[in-house]
C-alpha cells in the first residue's frame, strides 16, 4: 500500500534552506551515467527529514487528516515501523534530535505528499488524455511489513517460486508468502479487495503480473527451502488406478527417486559423498536413506 518515497518530487522544497545545502550532492548524483539507487534514496530522505524539522512539510490539514483515517488500516503500521527502523544511521538521529515520535509523523507525511502527487499525476494525464496503467504483482516479499501484519491473509509455512524446467533445472524459490487458502481464503480476498480499491485511486487500468498465481502456485515448504521440493497449490493427486490404466505398472518407479551404480560412481569422481544419504533396496536400486517429506 505504501508509495516507495524515490518516487517523490522534491520541487515544491527547492527554495528551502535545507535544499540549498545539498544541491551539489544532487548535481552530482544527476550527472552519473547510472542512477544511483542507494545514495540518491539516502541523500534524497535526510534531506527531507531537514524540510520536516524546518517545518516546511506540512500539509493541509483537512486533506492530510481525511488520508490519515481512510488509510490508517495500514498508514499506522507502516509509521510504527518507519520509526521502529529508520533509513537513518544512529549518528544522524542523534545530531538531529528526533525522537520516535516524529518519525512515525514524517513517515505519515511522507506519504501523504506521495499519495497527493500521484493524484496530481493521474489528474493531468488524464486532462491530456493520457490513461495511466498500473503494474501490481501478484506476489509480496516475505519480510515486507505486509506478511508481517496480515497473518491471517499468508501462509508461514510455504514460499512461492517456480517448478525445474529448461531454464533452471532445480526451480526458483522466489521468498515470497504463499497466500492461505482454505477456510483462511476470506482474509485473503478481502486483501486483495482493499489492495485493488487502493490501487484504482492511481491508475486507470491495472496489470495484475503473474496473474495466474489466483488458480495456482508452485509453493515451497519453508523448512526444504529448495524449489524443486515444491508442489502445485491447488494440487489434484492421480489415484494408483487411474496410473495403472495409463500404462504406468510399476507405480514406484515414478513415485520414488532411485539412482543406478552408475549415477553414484559418476557424482563420487566429482567429489561428493552421495553414499552418505542413500542406501540399496531391494531391487537393487541406489533410493534415499530417509523419505524426502520426513526432511
Amino acid at each position: 500500500f505504501a508509495l516507495h518515497p524515490q518516487y517523490l518530487s522534491l520541487h515544491e522544497w527547492v527554495g528551502t534552506e535545507s535544499f540549498a545545502k545539498v544541491k551539489s550532492k544532487f548535481v552530482l548524483l544527476e550527472a552519473l551515467p547510472e542512477t544511483d539507487f542507494g545514495d540518491v534514496g539516502r541523500v534524497k530522505m535526510e534531506f527531507l527529514l531537514d524540510v520536516y524539522l524546518e517545518n516546511r512539510f506540512s500539509a493541509n490539514i483537512a486533506d492530510y487528516g481525511l488520508f490519515c483515517e481512510k488509510s490508517s488500516f495500514w498508514l499506522d503500521a507502516y509509521a510504527s515501523d518507519f520509526s521502529a527502523h529508520p533509513p537513518f544511521s544512529a549518528d544522524i538521529l542523534k545530531e538531529k534530535t528526533v525522537e520516535a515520535e516524529c518519525l512515525a509523523e514524517f513517515a505519515r507525511l511522507l506519504q501523504f505528499h506521495l499519495h497527493r502527487q500521484l493524484l496530481e499525476v493521474g489528474r493531468e494525464a488524464s486532462r491530456r488524455g493520457v490513461m495511466l496503467k498500473g503494474d501490481l504483482p501478484y506476489g509480496v516479499s516475505r519480510c515486507s511489513l505486509e506478511t508481517i501484519q496480515n497473518k491471517m491473509v499468508f501462509s508461514d509455512a510455504t514460499d512461492i517460486g517456480v517448478p525445474p524446467d529448461c531454464y533452471s533445472p532445480l526451480g526458483h524459490n522466489w521468498g515470497l508468502a504463499a497466500y492461505s487458502r482454505g477456510d483462511k481464503m476470506k482474509y485473503t480476498n478481502e486483501w486483495w479487495r482493499l489492495r485493488l480499491e487502493h490501487f484504482s485511486h492511481y491508475f486507470d487500468a491495472c496489470r495484475l503480473d503473474h496473474v495466474y498465481g489466483f488458480f495456482r502456485t508452485w509453493e515451497i515448504p519453508r523448512k526444504h527451502g529448495l524449489a524443486a521440493l515444491g508442489h502445485f497449490s491447488p494440487s489434484y493427486p492421480l489415484k494408483s488406478s487411474e496410473l495403472v490404466s495409463l500404462g504406468f505398472n510399476v507405480i514406484k518407479q515414478y513415485t520414488v527417486p532411485h539412482f543406478d551404480n552408475h549415477f553414484i560412481e559418476e557424482k563420487e569422481r566429482e567429489g561428493l559423498h552421495v553414499r552418505d544419504f542413500l542406501k540399496i533396496d531391494s531391487n537393487g536400486d541406489w533410493v534415499f536413506v530417509y523419505d524426502l517429506v520426513d526432511l
